[in-house]
């Protein structure tokens, strides 16, 4: 993972260093317990998601139904690995949180994040 650069919205620059904390915590653990360890990542994600897609539509910005649709293809491989993680598959989920999680957050981060906090600091958003 990579440290985050400021992006000049309170919310992203206080939750990104947090999430990506988390995230190296657990990359740094050689042994973790998957379903506390994904509890964990899901629901700080889903409730950055969550404060986020607020913000974007009290500041109506214009990309808002895109980033929107790239929360929720993150989330639905949350819900894929959920099941799995039912099934037992633990080697599965365990890689899915040290390898996959942080390179999606990270270009997530790094893409309409980017584009998304320019739209917020804009005057009059």
């Amino acid at each position: 993972m990579t440290d985050f650069e400021p992006l000049g919205v309170e919310l992203m620059d206080r939750d990104h260093p947090a999430i990506e904390a988390r995230l190296q915590a657990l990359a740094s653990l050689s042994e973790i317990d998957p379903a506390s360890a994904f509890d964990e990542i899901e629901g700080a994600i889903s409730k950055h998601f969550a404060d986020e897609e607020a913000l974007m539509r009290t500041a109506r910005v214009p990309i808002y139904p895109i980033h929107k649709q790239l929360h929720d293809q993150i989330l639905a491989e949350f819900s894929q690995m959920r099941a799995r993680l039912d099934l037992g598959q633990i080697a599965v989920v365990a890689a899915f949180l040290r390898e996959q999680v942080p390179q999606a957050i990270a270009e997530h981060v790094a893409g309409p994040d980017t584009v998304t906090a320019g739209f917020l600091r804009a005057p009059g958003s």
